[in-house]
Formats: C-alpha cells, sequence, structure tokens
C-alpha cells in the first residue's frame, strides 16, 4: 500500500475549506480554548503534583473548559452551509485501531481521573500496557538498536501501519464501539474527521488510499499551553496515548486515585494570625 504508507510518513496536512464567515465564527471558539488553557498553565501550585499528587481545584474544570471550546469550534467549522462536509458518525471506529500520538500530560491526567473511577480499570491499564509494549516491539523491529524513533520517520510510518493492520482496538473503545472516555478523549482523536466515505479508513480497505480525513488542528499557541502545564508538572511522559497512560498510572500515580486539592484548608492555613 504504497499510497498510505506516503500519507503516513508525509503526515499530509489537507487543506480545509469553508467560508470566511464560519472560519470567523469558529475561531471565536479558539479564543475561548486559549484562554481556559492560559488560566490553567497559571494555576498556583502545579509544581507540587509529583510530591503530594494533587491537582489544584480548578485543573480539571478548566481543561474542561478548554475541551468544550475546542468541540465547539468543530462543530461551527462541519455544521451548515460552505462547512467542511464531514461524514463521520457514531460507531464508525476505523480511527479507534491506530495509535493515539501527540497527548499531552494535561490530556492524560484527564483521561487517568476519569478511567481510574472505572469497575474494571486494572484491567484498562494492563491492556493499554500491552497496545504500548505492541508499538515498541513494531518499533524496535523497523528500527533496530535505537532507542528512540521519531514520528515523522519511515520507521515510525512503517510500524503505525503495521498496527493499524492488526486491527487492535482502543482499550476505551466499548462493545457497541462507542468511546468510553468520550468526554475526555484526546484532542488528537477530536481532530480526526473523515469526508469521504468512513469505511475507506480502514486500512485493507480497498479504498483506504483514497481516503480523504483532514486534523482539524489546534493553532501551535494551544500546544504550546499545554507544554507549559507539563513543564510546570514536572512531567514527562510518553506522548502516546496509552504508553503514556501506563506510565503516569503506573509509576507516577501507583494506580491510585488522582485527588483534588482542599483550596479551603490551603486558604484556612495560609490565614494571618493577630495578636490581641
Amino acid at each position: 500500500m504504497p499510497g498510505l504508507f506516503d500519507k503516513l510518513l508525509r503526515r499530509r496536512k489537507l487543506g480545509v475549506s469553508v467560508s470566511r464567515e464560519v472560519a470567523e465564527r469558529a475561531s471565536d471558539h479558539l479564543l475561548d480554548m486559549d484562554e481556559a488553557l492560559e488560566q490553567l498553565a497559571e494555576l498556583p501550585g502545579l509544581e507540587d503534583f509529583k510530591r503530594t499528587r494533587e491537582l489544584p481545584a480548578e485543573f480539571l474544570p478548566l481543561w474542561d473548559r478548554a475541551l468544550a471550546a475546542y468541540d465547539a469550534y468543530v462543530q461551527t467549522m462541519t455544521t451548515g452551509p460552505r462547512a467542511l462536509a464531514v461524514r463521520c458518525q457514531a460507531g464508525c471506529a476505523a480511527c479507534c485501531h491506530d495509535v493515539p500520538t501527540g497527548v499531552q500530560a494535561v490530556e492524560l491526567l484527564a483521561i487517568y481521573a476519569s478511567y481510574r473511577e472505572f469497575d474494571d480499570f486494572a484491567a484498562l491499564h494492563n491492556q493499554a500496557c500491552d497496545l504500548s509494549d505492541e508499538l515498541t516491539a513494531l518499533l524496535a523491529s523497523e528500527a533496530p538498536g535505537e532507542a528512540m524513533v521519531r514520528s515523522d520517520s519511515p520507521e515510525y510510518a512503517r510500524a503505525q501501519l503495521a498496527y493499524r493492520k492488526s486491527r487492535r482496538p482502543c482499550v476505551f473503545l466499548d462493545e457497541d464501539q462507542r468511546c468510553r472516555i468520550y468526554a475526555r478523549r484526546p484532542l488528537t482523536c477530536r481532530m480526526h474527521h473523515a469526508i469521504t466515505d468512513p469505511s475507506w479508513c480502514w486500512v485493507d480497505h480497498d479504498k483506504a488510499e483514497d481516503a480523504v480525513t483532514p486534523r482539524l488542528e489546534p493553532p501551535s499557541d494551544i500546544l504550546g499551553h499545554m507544554k507549559t502545564i507539563a513543564a510546570r508538572l514536572d512531567l514527562e511522559l510518553p506522548t502516546t496515548l496509552f504508553g503514556g497512560l501506563g506510565l503516569l498510572g503506573g509509576q507516577v500515580m501507583q494506580t491510585q486515585p488522582l485527588t483534588v486539592r482542599d483550596e479551603t484548608k490551603t486558604r484556612r492555613r495560609a490565614r494571618p494570625k493577630y495578636r490581641r
């Protein structure tokens, strides 16, 4: 499948053509997302996370607000006349049999907070580690002796293509082909859209090379805020979904629940005492 391999290797960004009116309305939502992430990046106490395993009370609400703003951006870009004619629909899950890459620490923390509450958390954590190991083995096969393989390299593209051919579903895909962490799924999953028949997205479909799947990527400033958050948290995690969750849940959180700092106690401790 040279055409499909070429798409993976080049990571081509397909041009998205919408009307100026649609683009202007959509950009307002990106401004809302940027504002939420800027506030999140400036929250006090992020540096304490690795020691306390506690997040500021506003951390997850601000992230959820950022996701809601991005979803509103996508909705605007894909709804109405002269918008992007997306054909994705509930249950079309070819993209859920790939390796989500480019996932940042703030996303991993929010996802961990969600699925740590699932009754089958331990099984999901182990499955994520298994899928991460499978990708690692494919990369080792394509690039023997290399400790790191760039995601834009031919070796990574071949490993990703082999992974997709194995049709391994995401650990969060349920029996009805629905995402169990849909509200907090990564941005890389939210970006992906098909404007051709969704069945063409399957790597073994005879029309796979003709599939048109543009990604609605947010501006670089958004990624910049997310990297600032990771730096303040002092979290260096793999940027693949399963590798990142495996390391976060195992080594950082030691499979314990994510807790939120009680800000009322912090304010009481900070209250000055006056002598009579």
